[in-house]
């Protein structure tokens, strides 16, 4: 049996050369962390979404969205060096609008990176990756 998540279901994205999902994977990552801005995350994020989906895996992808969620949202918009001013209160935590920025700014970049990384190994037969690697 192979441990490979690659599904073969006969899209055009498994038709695709594996070296321009590389050069996807280049970009998507890349020209957001160059540009500073969020939306243009959110621009490759929508970009990762509807390949996944016009692929016919973005089912599979459901389990890392949905970890990266849990995960990356929750502790660090809570600590943040620079204190200006306290959005929320509570009794031990103060949420601050950096710290929230902060968050969301590393959420989206891991959820960039987590969602054009499985339209490489999602669609990508590694055995033709390794031929094409060898060429």
């Amino acid at each position: 049996k192979s441990i490979s998540l690659f599904v073969d279901n006969g899209t055009y994205l498994t038709k695709v050369h594996p070296f321009t999902k590389l050069m996807y994977i280049a970009a998507a990552i890349s020209i957001p962390l160059i540009s500073g801005r969020l939306w243009m995350f959110g621009v490759f994020i929508a970009v990762s979404l509807l390949v996944l989906a016009s692929g016919k895996i973005l089912k599979k992808t459901l389990p890392l969205i949905a970890l990266d969620l849990a995960d990356h949202f929750s502790d660090p918009w809570i600590v943040q060096p620079e204190k200006r001013q306290c959005a929320v209160s509570g009794r031990r935590i103060e949420i601050l609008p950096e710290g929230i920025f902060y968050a969301l700014h590393i959420g989206l970049n891991i959820l960039n990176m987590l969602l054009s990384f499985a339209v490489f190994v999602l669609s990508t037969k590694p055995s033709e990756f390794v031929d094409e690697l060898e060429k």
